[in-house]
This record gives C-alpha cells, structure tokens and sequence, in this order.
C-alpha cells in the first residue's frame, strides 16, 4: 500500500513500520494510512476479530542515510520523535504541516485535537 502511494517502507517495528514519502507527496502518506486503515477494518470483519489500525503522519526533515553498527538504512532526527509521540491507538492522526498540504477538499473531515491540560511540579 505504501508503495503504491509513491512512499517507501523503511524499517518495520513489530507490528507497525516506519514509512517516509516525499515532502510534496503529505496527500499520499495520508491516503496510504486511509488504504492500510480501510483494508485492516476488512480483516477485522472477515475474521470476526478486533483489530484497527493506528497512523502518525508527519511533514519534517529527517537524516536519511546507513546508520548503527550493520550500517543499516535508517531514518533519524526529532520528526521521528515527533511523529511517534503524535499519539497510539485506533485513529489517523495527522500533524499541522500535513494538514496544510492536503487539497481543501480533503481537509474538512480532520478534527483538531485540544490536548489536555498538563501541570508540570515545579521544586
């Protein structure tokens, strides 16, 4: 699915994988998540069983090159970070620069999230 949305697959991560797409092609990362998200809805159906999908898809500059000691292809930088501390669980979730990317037809159907109030203990 990744693939045919002109993205690549970079690693996979248990259950899930780290995906990157041009930075031109944010429409395509989230069709992707929609596809992958409609296809594991069908399974779940088939199956009898509950399974969702959960997706981050973020707009950032990441070091795309060999990295670790098999110098293996990797992808790095505080997007990364980002994009997995975006949230887990069922649900699509997009950042603000993908939103912005999207053709305004298709951005009507995002909500934005209001993160909850945090207090941080001060000595």
């Amino acid at each position: 699915v990744v693939s045919s949305h002109d993205g690549e697959v970079v690693k996979w991560l248990g259950d899930g994988c780290l995906a990157v797409f041009a930075a031109d092609n944010a429409p395509g990362a989230v069709a992707a998540a929609r596809a992958c998200s409609d296809s594991v809805r069908a399974l779940a159906q088939d199956l009898a069983l509950p399974l969702e999908l959960g997706a981050n898809v973020h707009l950032c500059t990441v070091a795309d090159g060999e990295f670790g000691p098999q110098n293996r292809r990797d992808v790095v930088g505080a997007g990364v970070i980002f994009a997995f501390r975006m949230g887990g669980g069922a649900g699509i979730r997009i950042s603000e620069p993908v939103y912005r990317k999207l053709p305004s037809d298709q951005r009507a159907v995002w909500a934005k999230y209001q993160p909850p109030a945090v207090y941080t203990l001060t000595p």
